[in-house]
């Protein structure tokens, strides 16, 4: 089970030692903190995505891959980053399946999921 926990900070440190330090019967899995703008959810808990996955999702968004209309193509994107077109695909899906299902509490990764449908 995944938990997303909101968190209000002043200033620029995040003082998650003294949390976890308070709760000693508690286990603490902390992957990654992304914080956003406009937001319902200031912070989400990036897990199961790996970092070619993530590169792939932000050069796709900054890019304008998920505009309508397009700005960038997966060729071009693919271009970008020396890999092909279908390669870039594969981690575009995979990515965002990953996010999805930390985002929706999923513990298993994608791979096991997509297994288990064939």
């Amino acid at each position: 089970m995944a938990t997303l926990v909101e968190f209000t900070v002043d200033g620029d440190e995040f003082p998650l030692g003294a949390l976890f330090a308070s709760l000693p019967d508690v286990a603490i899995e902390l992957d990654r903190i992304v914080p956003t703008t406009g937001s319902l959810c200031p912070y989400v808990w990036i897990r199961g995505a790996s970092p070619a996955q993530l590169e792939a999702l932000e050069l796709a968004y900054e890019r304008g891959y998920f505009d309508e209309p397009r700005r960038a193509t997966l060729e071009d994107l693919a271009a970008g980053v020396g890999i092909t077109r279908q390669s870039l695909a594969g981690r575009l899906r995979r990515g965002h399946r990953n996010l999805l299902a930390g985002l929706f509490g999923f513990d298993r990764p994608s791979e096991q999921l997509s297994a288990e449908r064939h």
